[in-house]
């Protein structure tokens, strides 16, 4: 086996760890890995799933993802390694920690939407009844009951009322019903080829060349639709999933408290992102993108508890109540 050192560890990656690696004769490669004992349910399922989609994807979108270069394993972990992208940062981080002009955040959002769109336009696949009411339970409702295996989680959860930022909402238990309802009704009209886990923190952007790839695809998403992966993207600039993990925080009681500062540019993005889904999307249902949005601050819940972040996933799942309220008053 070829020896390496390692030159940076990554961050993100919930269960799993990713590190750039340099061989003796200075090539370098990113490096996957993940436990073959420890939390196989939301650490080597998700790990699997990510090798058997870039493996596929290698050849079905090979100008989309980085190449899949190898796969193995030692005495207690499992690993891929991939082609290192030299130049490329991660978009998230890009548009946080630089000043991008509208222009550019809207540049951003095309080639974003273009290479998202030459996988859902490359095969249509029949969507099944029931999809809906099975991903609900699933990805949302049973994600809720893992991470209430968590004896802090579970009490916070339990309460009947919450304040997130000062406002008064219900608990997701409050709209169960509802959502059972309104989740019936919900249909598409074809899935597709998805990445999966479509968030600007799986985005890698070259700033000299404009170029883009995604990265972590996984294949563990019950619905693949256009609805799903653009509803990812919209956790990210619309939610700030990414800017929430890192705010300053307090949760006491039934409260939580936080407070970010929001990059003027997520706006430029978001309102050129959504005017591409409107005038190039005929069947594209923001019923489904909109719950699609919420069920993303459900389905976070066990990793966070799994990798020992209790209070992000007290923090995500009052935001699921507020996005769950939200969608309530729209549709009801």
């Amino acid at each position: 086996m070829m020896m390496y050192k390692t030159i940076e560890t990554f961050k993100g990656g919930s269960l799993s760890r990713t590190e750039l690696l340099e061989s003796m004769d200075k090539k370098r490669v990113v490096r996957k890995s993940v436990s073959n004992k420890e939390n196989r349910e939301y650490g080597l399922v998700r790990w699997q799933s990510q090798y058997k989609r870039l493996q596929s994807y290698n050849h079905l979108f090979p100008n989309i993802f980085p190449k899949l270069l190898r796969v193995g394993h030692d005495d207690s972990f499992y690993f891929f390694d991939l082609e290192y992208l030299e130049g490329f940062v991660n978009l998230k981080d890009y548009m946080v920690e630089n000043v991008v002009t509208d222009v550019v955040a809207a540049e951003i959002a095309e080639k974003v939407f273009s290479l998202a769109q030459e996988m859902h336009s490359f095969a249509k696949i029949s969507s099944n009844i029931g999809v809906f009411d099975l991903y609900l339970q699933e990805e949302c409702f049973s994600k809720v009951e893992d991470a209430a295996q968590n004896s802090r989680f579970k009490r916070f959860s339990q309460q009947e009322k919450i304040l997130f930022n000062n406002e008064e909402l219900n608990s997701l238990e409050f709209h169960q019903k509802w959502l059972k309802i309104f989740v019936s009704k919900l249909k598409v009209s074809s899935e597709c080829y998805t990445h999966g886990n479509l968030t600007l923190e799986n985005i890698l952007f070259n700033p000299k060349s404009k170029m883009l790839k995604f990265i972590d695809p996984y294949e563990e998403n019950i619905i693949d639709c256009a609805e799903a992966d653009f509803s990812q993207i919209k956790q990210c600039t619309v939610g700030h999933y990414g800017l929430m993990m890192q705010s300053e925080y307090t949760i006491k009681s039934n409260e939580i408290v936080f407070d970010y500062d929001l990059p003027e540019c997520f706006a430029a993005f978001n309102q050129r992102f959504n005017q591409l889904i409107l005038h190039n999307l005929k069947n594209y249902s923001s019923e489904v993108e909109d719950f699609l949005y919420v069920s993303q601050f459900y389905r976070m819940l066990p990793f966070k508890i799994q990798s020992g972040n209790i209070d992000q996933a007290i923090i995500f799942y009052g935001l699921a109540c507020k996005l769950l309220q939200n969608l309530r008053s729209k549709y009801e």
